[in-house]
């Protein structure tokens, strides 16, 4: 195991009701979909790679297990992403443990 400690990232989106995904999915119940909400998880991850000194530009090939705790509805005001990534092994091929809350 290369690194192991506790570093947690939060960022924060905005929502605004006027978004683009909530005229399109789903018709008179608008919600964001999932896979942004995943999206927006994957480029956290990026970030923290790159900020452990990650050079190579890699794709996330899946994830184990991911749960939703809710929706994103227009009436919301921000998506709140916190990370807490527990260990990182650098040898092929990468692999970290943590949690998205």
């Amino acid at each position: 195991m290369d690194k192991k400690s506790s570093y947690t990232k939060q960022e924060l989106l905005d929502i605004v009701k006027e978004q683009w995904f909530f005229k399109c999915h789903f018709k008179n119940d608008p919600v964001m979909p999932g896979c942004l909400g995943r999206d927006g998880f994957w480029q956290l991850i990026g970030f923290y790679l790159s900020w452990a000194g990650g050079t190579v530009k890699r794709r996330a090939l899946g994830v184990k297990e991911l749960k939703f705790k809710g929706q994103v509805r227009p009436y919301h005001y921000k998506i709140t992403y916190i990370i807490n990534i527990k260990n990182l092994l650098r040898n092929p091929p990468l692999w970290l443990g943590g949690m998205l809350y």
